[in-house]
């Protein structure tokens, strides 16, 4: 039997508008967890444009375009995202994230890091 995807359970759980950005990540999460990079990158790129005072919000899409991007053979624009995302994470003016949410960007840094060190390394 097949497992549901996590899109689907998104956005049935979240009709609200308000919250139709997280849904949007999750659907970025989920393409480039399949290895679809192309569709990840895209609709990662369409959020991190998009004016948003959630620092934990444009950390984790940052994060996740810069994965998306070094897998699409583009390291140069995956180290300016990810620089992007890091400083948003460091930032010590940012907006009161909870612990967890800091926690969440601090394990996909982690992996972001890794990918994006694994070539330089080989």
């Amino acid at each position: 039997q097949p497992k549901p995807r996590p899109t689907s359970q998104a956005s049935q759980s979240s009709e609200d508008p308000r919250h139709s950005h997280w849904v949007e990540l999750v659907e970025g999460m989920a393409a480039y967890r399949d290895g679809n990079f192309d569709a990840a990158a895209k609709c990662l790129s369409n959020l991190e444009t998009q004016d948003r005072a959630d620092q934990s919000f444009l950390s984790m899409t940052a994060l996740f375009l810069a994965m998306a991007q070094h897998q699409n053979g583009k390291p140069t624009a995956a180290v300016e995202t990810f620089q992007r995302a890091t400083n948003k994470i460091d930032d010590p003016h940012r907006s009161a994230a909870g612990w967890l949410d800091w926690l969440m960007c601090e394990i996909v840094r982690s992996e972001a890091e890794q990918l994006l060190l694994e070539k330089v390394t080989r």
